[in-house]
């Protein structure tokens, strides 16, 4: 697979290298309400698989397969849309084990709960009690 990167640091159609987000962007993390590490706002970014999530569960793990993202911004000066960073590069497809935040809190039923006979369906089919 072929890995593309690319970094476009002005505007395709001015040549400002002032951008409205990214100056945004810059000064919440100045003020320090947004962490040093945030490249960009979510909106901004595009990425994830080129391929129906049907695909990419049939696929076998540890396969590769392409994964693409894109950043886009809008020029201050005059106001055109375009790319400031565009990658592709291979992931391997990975079990992905849900976190203890996503699983749902489920109580397990006590021993009464256990023998009342509402609770034990298999047993009311088979004896016909239902």
């Amino acid at each position: 697979m072929e890995v593309f990167s690319k970094k476009i640091d002005c505007c395709p159609h001015c040549g400002s290298k002032d951008r409205f987000y990214e100056s945004l962007l810059n000064e919440m993390k100045a003020s320090g309400r947004i962490d040093q590490k945030i490249d960009c706002f979510q909106f901004q970014a595009v990425e994830g698989v080129p391929l129906p999530q049907e695909r990419v569960a049939m696929l076998p793990f540890g396969a590769e397969i392409p994964q693409f993202k894109m950043i886009w911004d809008s020029c201050k000066e005059c106001g055109a849309v375009y790319s400031v960073e565009m990658s592709i590069r291979a992931a391997r497809k990975s079990l992905e084990m849900p976190s203890v935040l996503e699983m749902p809190s489920v109580q397990p039923m006590s021993r009464a709960q256990r023998r009342h006979p509402d609770n034990r369906p298999f047993l009311n089919n088979t004896l016909g009690l239902s």
